[in-house]
């Protein structure tokens, strides 16, 4: 073997050696990002559980999931945040009991409201709601155009 092919296979196992110690370190923070957040869905899982159970024996309809429908076509990141948005609008109502809502208001929490996202002004107009133990909300954003 000449010393071309020998400095070559040095710095292709030297280089093999610098890419397992740089992604290692980076999958072991990966599992550790995974093993806490398994642990977080355990402990929120567990939680829901006993929510459950607790409300099982009131005999009262709850609000259980709050689902968001944006009617809007392509534009699929968009569409992931302004749900997000809703339903971080709309998290004071899970957990709550369907006779001490008022189901007109609920619209008024989205309606009208102007977002910024990604530099883009959206606003969002509520065209259904539907409540039961799932609340579900069809809003139709509107963008606006910036003269382009």
């Amino acid at each position: 073997m000449g010393a071309k092919e020998a400095a070559f296979l040095l710095g292709f196992l030297c280089g093999c050696l610098l890419m397992n110690i740089f992604f290692g370190a980076r999958l072991e923070d990966v599992y550790q990002e995974r093993d806490t957040l398994l642990a977080s869905l355990a402990e929120r899982d567990s939680r829901l559980e006993q929510l459950e159970k607790a409300l099982a024996g009131s005999g009262s309809l709850i609000i259980k999931e709050i689902q968001p429908n944006i009617v809007l076509k392509g534009d699929r990141p968009l569409q992931l945040e302004l749900e997000k948005r809703i339903r971080q609008w709309l998290d004071i109502f899970l957990g709550r009991e369907l006779s001490s809502l008022d189901p007109a208001a609920i619209p008024f929490i989205i309606d009208g409201r102007t977002v910024t996202i990604n530099g883009r002004r959206i606003h969002l107009r509520v065209e259904t709601t539907v409540i039961s133990e799932k609340l579900i909300i069809f809003v139709r954003p509107e963008i606006e155009n910036n003269g382009l």
